[in-house]
């Protein structure tokens, strides 16, 4: 299902976009629960959430957090997206990143991971590791927020403890 807004909502969400995307400086420190990453999934929840196709991407660092790159990788249909990982590990590799934030948008507006979101973060980490590049985290980002998915899987393990 795809929103739509009236003029003035969409003019309103532009100038809350140019406003993060200026907020978004190359080379600020990512931390997670910091402004700046906050900030970036923000704008990513707005650009990416209201879409009717999934999409997915990383936020690159470096050795100290500092952002690299903010980077869209694919478009899938409704309810699936592939993540290239030779093209993701190709970007990374070209920014020097030693650090990836990866996410993906959620078109049903729901920021719920699915096993299938579980297993291609491990993929994606089997993938960018043996190159130096640890995968921090993957965040499902949607119309109504965002969710860790390092945070959703330590809280299933904690609740089959």
């Amino acid at each position: 299902m795809a929103l739509s807004f009236t003029q003035e909502e969409q003019a309103t969400i532009d100038a809350a976009r140019d406003v993060l995307a200026r907020a978004t400086v190359h080379g600020a420190e990512v931390k997670r629960g910091g402004a700046t990453l906050e900030s970036i999934l923000t704008g990513l929840c707005l650009e990416y959430g209201p879409l009717e196709r999934e999409n997915c991407g990383a936020i690159f660092v470096d050795g100290r957090n500092r952002l690299l790159d903010v980077c869209h990788v694919a478009e899938g249909d409704i309810g699936s997206v592939p993540i290239y990982y030779r093209e993701l590990m190709g970007l990374a590799l070209q920014c020097g990143a030693i650090g990836a934030i990866l996410w993906h948008s959620h078109p049903s507006g729901e920021a719920i991971p699915s096993d299938a979101d579980i297993r291609a973060t491990k993929h994606a980490a089997q993938t960018l590791a043996p190159f130096n590049v640890r995968l921090l985290d993957h965040y499902v980002v949607s119309t109504s927020g965002h969710a860790s998915i390092n945070d959703y899987v330590a809280q299933r393990k904690g609740r089959k403890s």
